[in-house]
């Protein structure tokens, strides 16, 4: 007969065994997750350069503050809800990349590549965009009240409902979507809309002076002067009657 002792002894060294390695994986891995740290690299477009590490596993919602990102390349970066302060973005590269509610502040970014991007709500009040690229991007209702965008290239670019106000306009919007957008007082001397979508646009008050409306869809849009295109004008004078209703007599 075997000694019940020496049978729970052994089972109680298994346990022991199998505790230790339990706690040693844990070790380990504890060990793994603070020393392995998830950085993102962003480099400079073309160079390759590295600009900056940043410790984190997205760029989402990350908040870009006081830094030079002049040439960084964020292609097809996620980049939703991302906050830009205080920064230079000088030939920065945004093609192809997610930037959906992305919000600018004091931000200058001539002659940076959004192409193909997704700006859907984004807001770009008061930002310096000269000679920037905008090609087929998305960015429906976003915010570009007074922002300078001389020499910008809208091209194909779904602009549906964005706000334009007060901003400089002389860009390319060759067959861009500007349905529902506003350009109340907005500068669009020199501008081109030519074969753009610019259905119940609002040019209230805007300036414009050699600008291309070349096979434009103005339906519904208002002109600088208030009025709605395409709906005649009620005229304030009096209609005179017809010689007949005059004297009282009706012709049939």
């Amino acid at each position: 007969m075997r000694n019940p002792r020496v049978r729970s002894t052994a089972l109680y060294q298994y346990d022991i065994d199998w505790l230790q390695r339990a706690v040693s994986i844990r070790l380990n891995r504890h060990c793994l997750e603070t020393v392995d740290t998830v950085m993102i690299r962003i480099k400079r477009f073309g160079t390759g350069e590295l600009i900056m590490n940043i410790e984190a596993d997205s760029l989402v919602g990350v908040d870009f503050n006081n830094m030079d990102l002049a040439g960084a390349d964020f292609t097809k970066c996620d980049l939703t809800g991302a906050v830009f302060r205080n920064l230079r973005l000088n030939r920065t590269v945004f093609k192809d990349a997610v930037m959906a509610k992305v919000r600018f502040q004091n931000v200058t970014a001539p002659a940076a590549n959004f192409d193909g991007s997704d700006l859907t709500g984004a807001e770009l009040a008061d930002t310096l965009l000269e000679g920037s690229s905008f090609e087929s991007c998305v960015a429906i209702g976003a915010n570009f009240r007074h922002a300078k965008c001389k020499g910008v290239n809208f091209k194909k670019a779904n602009l549906q409902s964005c706000d334009f106000s007060f901003a400089d306009l002389a860009a390319d919007f060759f067959k861009a979507d500007l349905t529902n957008t506003t350009m109340v007082s907005a500068e669009l001397s020199n501008a081109s809309f030519a074969y753009a979508d610019l259905k119940r646009a609002d040019m209230s008050s805007a300036t414009i002076v050699g600008t291309n409306f070349q096979h434009a869809n103005m339906e519904g849009s208002t002109t600088s002067s208030g009025r709605i295109w395409g709906k005649p004008e009620v005229s304030s004078r009096k209609i005179k009657k017809p010689w007949w209703q005059i004297w009282g007599k009706q012709v049939t």
